[in-house]
């Protein structure tokens, strides 16, 4: 009986290679700054949360805030809306 597998193996090497179509049109639609679109970060560890927000903000989102607790996340959700 032959090898069965071969013809899959073909299959898979014809379609292992790189991805087709505009990536850098991707790729820059993905990089683009996300201006206007206000957040609200919330966690219990600071050292996350600051860093989620510091990379939130280098990336254009509108930081109105940062919560510690569940609480502290609605008071600034109800007067930011993000």
């Amino acid at each position: 009986m032959g090898n069965a597998t071969a013809p899959l193996r073909r299959d898979l090497a014809r379609s292992a290679g790189p991805p087709r179509g505009d990536t850098q049109a991707v790729v820059r639609s993905e990089a683009s700054p996300a201006t206007g679109i206000r957040v609200v970060v919330a966690d219990d560890d600071v050292l996350l949360r600051e860093g989620i927000a510091s990379l939130l903000e280098r990336a254009g989102y509108q930081l109105v805030g940062q919560a510690g607790d569940g609480s502290e996340l609605l008071r600034l959700a109800r007067e930011h809306r993000p």
